[in-house]
């Protein structure tokens, strides 16, 4: 089902099934990331360390490759090394972005 919404002299359409999806979705991965959060600090990270595995684990699936500077390929196509990625994480962090 679709809804229109106006805001301003813009005029939105929103596919209200495919919204209650992307926020069903979203909200797994919240609770995958807050339980993430959670073992890191249970396990004495915090700070830049804390951000940066938990970035290293999104990214790669293994934290303690967080200062791994391999770039990193998939179908033929280069990707940040896992050490370039977490930090660029680290400084959006910093800067609030």
């Amino acid at each position: 089902m679709e809804k229109t919404f106006k805001i301003g002299e813009k005029t939105f359409v929103l596919d209200e099934e495919k919204a209650v999806q992307a926020y069903q979705e979203k909200k797994v991965i919240n609770g995958h990331m807050t339980k993430l959060i959670q073992d890191l600090q249970a396990a004495g990270y915090k700070g830049d360390t804390l951000v940066r595995r938990l970035a290293a684990i999104w990214y790669s699936g293994d934290g303690t490759l967080m200062n791994n500077k391999t770039k990193q390929y998939y179908n033929g196509r280069e990707y940040p090394s896992i050490y370039d990625y977490t930090m660029d994480i680290l400084a959006r962090v910093k800067r609030g972005t």
